[in-house]
């Protein structure tokens, strides 16, 4: 579409609101703000961050299966969902590095299965990648590349904190600086691609879809480390020695 500017504010105020909400009224976001030091609640957020974006390589790739008949702009359309899923792979080892610099004894092999709330919303990201509109998917990238704006704050309330340096952080520090360059060019492959207003219909849904389940990500985070406290979820405990 030849004017594309109005569409991204319309994403990027989309983003500000939905986050809006979860500043709000999030309880891992305002334990964090409220000056939470217990490492013990990084150690179980990691672990989610690690189960979320282990898939982020395989739905960015399942995304080209509704593209069977190519035309020139789908064809531009394979290329970055393919490529961007190979610089996707293995960025959840940055998470499972970040847990042993820590000082948690951890492999890919003893992370503790999802909760919920992370499976509900990779299904909901496969939903997006393998069923409707094949551009709805870049809602959830735009969101995704563009999120560390949003996420900055928590990160800062941790490192200080609980006392923390950069090499312990690793997947916002490092993957933050990886995705500056995806942000790019998710705005650029949405240009080439968003044809009708049906397409940015999906993308914003998509958008906000992702945002309200990541939120409540973050929610089952805290209750899960709320139980923890209480002896009541033995999957963490790996993580008593952080406190």
């Amino acid at each position: 579409m030849k004017d594309i500017e109005p569409f991204f504010k319309q994403l990027d105020a989309a983003m500000a609101e939905e986050w809006d909400v979860i500043v709000k009224v999030n309880p891992f976001f305002n334990a964090l703000m409220d000056g939470l030091d217990d490492r013990r609640l990084l150690g179980i957020y990691l672990c989610e961050v690690y189960n979320t974006v282990k898939h982020s390589a395989i739905t960015q790739a399942l995304v080209v299966q509704h593209l069977a008949n190519p035309t020139s702009t789908s064809i531009r359309y394979m290329k970055y969902c393919l490529n961007h899923a190979l610089e996707e792979v293995g960025h959840e080892q940055m998470a499972l590095h970040d847990l042993r610099s820590l000082g948690v004894d951890i492999t890919n092999e003893t992370m503790p299965r999802p909760t919920i709330a992370t499976e509900a919303f990779t299904g909901y990201v496969y939903r997006l990648a393998t069923t409707g509109n094949p551009v709805q998917r870049l809602g959830y990238s735009y969101w995704a590349e563009n999120c560390y704006t949003y996420f900055a704050p928590i990160a800062m309330a941790i490192v200080q904190n609980m006392k923390l340096e950069a090499k312990n952080l690793t997947f916002f520090v490092q993957h933050g600086e990886i995705d500056k360059k995806h942000a790019d060019e998710v705005k650029k492959i949405i240009a080439d691609v968003v044809s009708t207003q049906a397409d940015k219909d999906a993308i914003l849904t998509a958008l906000r879809g992702t945002i309200r389940l990541q939120g409540g990500m973050l929610a089952d985070v805290h209750a899960a480390y709320l139980k923890f406290l209480k002896g009541e979820a033995p999957m963490y405990d790996f993580v008593r020695n952080l406190a």
